[in-house]
């Protein structure tokens, strides 16, 4: 299953998992394996990679481990707990950059990281939004459930309806308010936002169906 793309010049990075039993993260270089690894741990676990850079050099990735990590047993009656983490991989090796403790778990399918490898946004199973910025260190609570970031903007969905962030949600229906065309049009949910934060795609809904929308910010001024 691949979960996301880029290019960097003209090379293709393709990331995702692939199976039998439990995945592994995988990173395909021009349709090629470059990647296939598991987490170090005595319990089964799964792991994947969820959002690459551009550079090819950073991804974002969950992983599912269960707990405790028993201690001089490989007996996997003694992993308990499934935790779920958030980590970064790239040239420093890989680290968890979001920690489930026992008591917030990270959503472990959806992830974004910005084209430059800067920010990362991601959420809890609970609903809550983050957002991420290197070192990584500090995590910066989002409105709604954040799905893409890239320069300094973050895209989105708030409730039933599509927003941009950049220190706080604008809502896409307001922002368009003069284009949409009259009732029953509205934008719910933005996945992809330019650097510039001009550019914003996403779901729309005309009339109770579903449409791909491209928004250029330009026009709503």
């Amino acid at each position: 299953m691949a979960y996301a793309c880029a290019w960097a010049g003209t090379t293709l990075h393709v990331v995702g998992r692939t199976v039998p039993e439990f995945p592994f993260a995988t990173h395909w270089i021009n349709g090629e394996i470059a990647v296939r690894t598991r987490w170090e741990s005595r319990c089964p676990n799964g792991m994947i990679f969820l959002d690459i850079a551009e550079t090819g050099l950073r991804y974002v990735g969950a992983v599912g481990v269960w707990h405790p990590e028993p201690q001089g047993s490989n007996d996997p009656n003694s992993c308990r707990e499934l935790r779920r983490h958030l980590f970064v991989r790239d040239g420093g090796g890989t680290r968890i950059v979001v920690e489930d403790t026992g008591g917030r778990q990270v959503y472990p399918h959806w992830a974004r990281i910005s084209r430059d490898g800067s920010r990362i946004v991601g959420r809890y199973m609970s609903g809550q939004g983050f957002l991420l910025s290197s070192p990584f260190s500090s995590q910066l609570p989002l409105p709604g459930t954040p799905l893409d970031v890239n320069g300094g903007y973050v895209a989105g969905q708030l409730g039933n309806r599509a927003y941009r962030w950049q220190g706080g949600a604008e809502l896409l229906d307001d922002l368009f308010q003069g284009q949409m065309g009259g009732e029953g049009r509205s934008l719910i949910g933005a996945y992809g936002v330019s650097e510039d934060g001009r550019f914003m795609a996403g779901v729309g809904s005309i009339s109770g169906q579903q449409w791909a929308f491209l928004a250029d910010t330009r026009l709503a001024r």
